[in-house]
């Protein structure tokens, strides 16, 4: 299996494709590739928080539509697959984690890898997204600090 970050969809597809049009990552594997689009939402968001204090994932949910609906056609001109990996700051996955955690699990058996699902992704999944949630609020407070300065 291999993994390219980011890669240029007009490369790939070979018609009028907006040039900055690239997925997260792809994973290419034996018998189909796999596109994956990677993102980090917040349940308290404007946009979110009435529907998300009823219906537990929704922002990711939501999150994971826009994110199929980018490259979905992209991904079907070339016969690739498409899956989000979404998960809400607070550390809620979206419902395609879990696929995704699946799809590379079945592309590293094809190559002869053992790789079984399960609790170990989801805590590297988790410690991932409280990185991110350091990092952002590293960068709000520096942005606060020279603003003052």
């Amino acid at each position: 299996i291999t993994v390219s970050i980011e890669p240029h969809l007009p490369a790939k597809i070979g018609q009028k494709v907006k040039e900055n049009a690239r997925p997260d990552l792809e994973f290419q594997g034996i018998h189909r590739n796999l596109f994956v689009e990677v993102s980090l939402t917040t349940a308290t968001a404007k946009s979110y928080v009435q529907q998300a204090a009823k219906t537990a994932g929704y922002a990711a949910e939501q999150r994971e539509k826009v994110k199929v609906a980018k490259y979905k056609d992209h991904a079907a001109q070339i016969n690739v697959e498409l899956l989000p990996f979404v998960m809400e700051r607070h550390g809620r996955m979206g419902k395609s984690c879990e696929k995704v955690f699946l799809r590379l699990a079945q592309m590293a058996n094809d190559v002869g890898l053992e790789f079984n699902t399960g609790y170990f992704e989801k805590i590297v999944a988790s410690i991932a997204c409280q990185r991110a949630n350091g990092k952002l609020v590293e960068h709000v407070l520096r942005r606060r600090s020279s603003a003052k300065a």
